[in-house]
C-alpha cells in the first residue's frame, strides 16, 4: 500500500482537502445543522410574535381611553352602591334619618319595621316613622331625606297639628314650639344579589 509521503504533491494536497472537508461536515451535522434548525424555528416564532404585535398595536394609542373608561365605570359602580347597596344596611339608614332630623330640628318618634318586598332585580325595605316638630321643620326634614344619596322613597305620609301638647290616638308629650306631627313610610333599597345587571335607576320623584 502506497504511503502518504510516497503520493504526488497535488494528491497529498488533495487528500488533505478531502480529509478537512470530511470534517467540516461532521462538524456542520453534528453541532451547526441543529443549531440552524434552532435558529429557524425561533425566527418563525419572532415572526409569528411580530404579527400578533401587529395586529395589537391599533389598541395600544386606545389604552390611556380605555383605562380612563373603566376608572369612570368603577366610580360609577361605587356611587351606585351608595345609592343601591348590596346587603340590607337598615342600622346606617335609620342613622342617616337621625342625622336628618337632628339637622332640622325634629324628633323621630317611632320606628315600625314592615312586611320586605323582594322584586327582580332589587329588595324593598320598608319602616313606618312618627315626627313631629315645628311645621316648616318637619317640611324640611322630608325635603332632605328626599336629597339624600341613598335611595328613600316617602309615602302615606299624614300631617296633622298638634292639640292640647298631643295629637289625637298619640301617647307622645310634646314641646309648645312642637306644632305638627307627621307619620309616613320611608322605603330604601338594596340590590337583589340573585337577580342579574338591574336596569338604569329610575329618577326620584
Amino acid at each position: 500500500m502506497v504511503s502518504f509521503k510516497e503520493l504526488p504533491y497535488v494528491a497529498q494536497i488533495g487528500l488533505v482537502v478531502l480529509v478537512i472537508l470530511l470534517l467540516a461536515a461532521g462538524v456542520f451535522f453534528s453541532f451547526l445543522r441543529p443549531i440552524a434548525k434552532a435558529n429557524e424555528a425561533d425566527a418563525l416564532l419572532l415572526k409569528s410574535k411580530q404579527a400578533e404585535i401587529a395586529q395589537l398595536a391599533p389598541y395600544k394609542t386606545k389604552l390611556a381611553e380605555l383605562t380612563a373608561q373603566t376608572e369612570k365605570l368603577n366610580r360609577q359602580m361605587e356611587a351606585q352602591r351608595q345609592i343601591v347597596p348590596e346587603e340590607k344596611e337598615v342600622p346606617t339608614l335609620i342613622t342617616l334619618v337621625e342625622h336628618e332630623s337632628k339637622a332640622t330640628g325634629v324628633k323621630v318618634r317611632r320606628y315600625k319595621p314592615k312586611d320586605i318586598a323582594t322584586k327582580e332585580y332589587y329588595v324593598e325595605v320598608p319602616f313606618e316613622i312618627d315626627v313631629d316638630g315645628p311645621y316648616y321643620s318637619v317640611l324640611s326634614f322630608y325635603d332632605h331625606i328626599q336629597k339624600m344619596e341613598r335611595i328613600v322613597n316617602v309615602s302615606n305620609l299624614v300631617l296633622g297639628a298638634l292639640k292640647g301638647g298631643k295629637a289625637p290616638g298619640k301617647a307622645y308629650k310634646w314641646a309648645p314650639n312642637e306644632t305638627v306631627s307627621a307619620s309616613c313610610v320611608l322605603t330604601t333599597f338594596y340590590s337583589n344579589p340573585k337577580a342579574g345587571p338591574p336596569p338604569a335607576a329610575a329618577k326620584k320623584k
